[in-house]
């Protein structure tokens, strides 16, 4: 699946995402994916991505998918490990990692029928669409998220995110960009009300998963994202 080709079929004025104080309209993704491409030597069978920047990792997927060589957006814990790439199966359009809880991270493959096909009954489960605007946080080795980004992409969304672990911020973001939607695991979702001063009534989507949320504490997100119908949704962590 050629990720980029999806990226040049939304609006290219409209802004595809907001990594902090960055922001990346469609065009600038595909601009930047483009210009990384043309510059790739394709010389290997798989790319490992070790990039900091949430824009930068998505840049560099998106560049590499649909050609030869195979992206891999890798976790923290897996900078200094070995994997084996030279079985990788012939319908796999990326490699994905465990989360490392081990202290080591598995590389698994995934084809494109098992991930971006499901885009359309998941979009429209979760509520996402053209004009949602969702927070995120945290990197693309988390398949969760990455899971979730190209989604929103692949509907046209805008997406805010940030690798910084401050809930303030996180609130920030929101209020500043209009966010109507949130993807985030319940231990940092339950971390909002802490901050919160006043409800918010813009978040009409709550989406979730990894973690098990009881009704005690999806009352709590409830009463702080007060919305006559707010969709409240546990997602599977890929």
């Amino acid at each position: 699946m050629d990720y980029l080709q999806m990226l040049k079929e939304q609006p290219q004025e409209k802004l595809a995402l907001v990594e902090d104080s960055e922001a990346y309209t469609y065009a600038r993704l595909v601009h930047e994916a483009q210009e990384l491409r043309a510059a790739l030597a394709y010389s290997e069978p798989a790319v490992f991505i070790h990039e900091d920047s949430i824009a930068r990792q998505l840049v560099r997927f998106v560049a590499y998918s649909g050609t030869k060589t195979v992206p891999i957006i890798a976790t923290e814990v897996s900078r200094t490990q070995q994997f084996d790439v030279d079985a990788i199966p012939e319908a796999a359009c990326m490699g994905v990692m465990t989360s490392g809880s081990t202290g080591k991270s598995k590389l698994l493959w995934r084809s494109y029928h098992s991930w971006a096909d499901f885009f359309p009954e998941q979009n429209r489960v979760f509520g996402v669409d053209d004009k949602t605007v969702i927070f995120c946080q945290g990197s693309l080795a988390f398949t969760g998220n990455l899971n979730i980004y190209m989604g929103v992409l692949a509907a046209g969304g805008t997406l805010i995110v940030t690798q910084r672990f401050r809930p303030r911020h996180w609130l920030e973001l929101m209020a500043e960009h209009g966010v109507n939607a949130i993807y985030l695991i319940p231990s940092k979702l339950l971390l909002l009300p802490k901050f919160m001063r006043e409800q918010n009534t813009r978040v009409r989507s709550i989406i979730s998963g990894s973690q098990s949320m009881g009704r005690v504490e999806a009352d709590k997100l409830l009463e702080v994202f007060r919305r006559r119908r707010l969709r409240s949704t546990m997602a599977p962590a890929s």
